[in-house]
């Protein structure tokens, strides 16, 4: 199993996130699995750290209807920022 460094779980419905949390512990090996409220928060949090360490978690669940940014809102914030490797989840 890969170990996975960071997921960071984006939602405002606490029970929907201790839900991925726990099944997220079952599943995977990951050094630190955060969660934000909404994607204000969530972006704050994933600009200051790739300002300092140049990286940005591995997974992120995102939610689309939250309070203060939604997950639009945030995508369109997110694909700003100047990452140069990018990767995508694939099917194959």
């Amino acid at each position: 199993m890969k170990k996975i460094n960071a997921i960071y779980v984006i939602d405002d419905d606490p029970i929907l996130v201790f839900g991925i949390k726990k099944m997220l512990g079952l599943v995977v090996h990951c050094d630190s699995i955060t969660d934000f409220k909404n994607g204000k928060l969530a972006l704050d949090n994933i600009s200051h750290h790739f300002k300092v360490s140049g990286h940005i978690p591995e997974v992120i669940f995102l939610d689309i209807n939250m309070p203060v940014m939604d997950g639009w809102q945030f995508l369109e914030q997110f694909i700003k920022l100047p990452i140069k490797e990018k990767k995508y989840a694939s099917t194959s």
